[in-house]
């Protein structure tokens, strides 16, 4: 119980954009626009590998679309290495 007040302390410090290390994991807070961004980055992803596993490259550069506006719009609130240092 301690130990999760303690990881309560040490977020709700921290301001949308700073990053901490809480037990050995690096974790940035973000604002819910940027987590929408994140949630549909990672669904345009996966749903990119699944055309690519069945050779539909036409559904790959539809959905590259998106990851490119997702992208660029994670560059404008600065929250573009969320991606770069999971990828």
């Amino acid at each position: 119980m301690a130990e999760q007040y303690r990881i309560e302390r040490v977020v709700s410090a921290l301001r949308v954009g700073e990053s901490a290390v809480i037990n050995g994991t690096p974790v940035t807070v973000i604002s819910l626009r940027v987590a929408d961004l994140l949630d549909r980055y990672w669904a345009a992803s996966l749903r990119c590998r699944l055309f690519a596993a069945v050779a539909d490259y036409d559904g790959c550069l539809v959905v590259g679309d998106e990851l490119a506006m997702c992208k660029r719009q994670l560059a404008e609130a600065g929250m573009l290495q969320l991606i770069e240092e999971v990828a």
